[in-house]
């Protein structure tokens, strides 16, 4: 218990929620409810780079293109597909390949650099010897 606490002259239906609400600010809690980022604010913040894909089954690389086109290298090979931003909603949309039709998720930085997605896939920028 936090020194004094109880000595302190809140009646007692106040300690509980204010020891919980200490515990959470001396936590350092990230925010608890981060937005989602404009799909083409996303796109234009990674266009160009590389982004390791995690976790799926293999290791998997995907660079974002201004063009609308989208690349993902991985041990199945290299697929191309196309991606529209649509307000929150980051959708890619592949003719072929393990992830072949249509997916949408929302994205949400986070303080490392990376970013969430809503379908639980973490994107993180890397240095990739490969082309795109």
């Amino acid at each position: 218990m936090i020194r004094g606490f109880s000595k302190m002259k809140f009646h007692s239906q106040y300690r509980a929620p204010m020891l919980a609400l200490l515990l959470l600010i001396g936590l350092g809690l990230p925010k608890l409810h981060a937005s989602p980022m404009d799909a083409d604010d996303f796109a234009r913040s990674v266009e160009g780079q590389a982004l390791a894909i995690s976790p799926v089954p293999f290791p998997a690389t995907a660079v974002i293109h201004a063009s609308g086109r989208v690349e993902v290298q991985s041990a199945l090979g290299t697929f191309h597909g196309r991606w529209v931003g649509l307000r929150e909603q980051f959708c890619l949309y592949f003719d072929e390949g393990p992830i072949n039709g249509e997916t949408c998720v929302a994205v949400v930085p986070r303080a490392d650099g990376s970013f969430a997605a809503s379908d639980g896939k973490t994107l993180r920028p890397v240095a990739s010897a490969y082309r795109f």
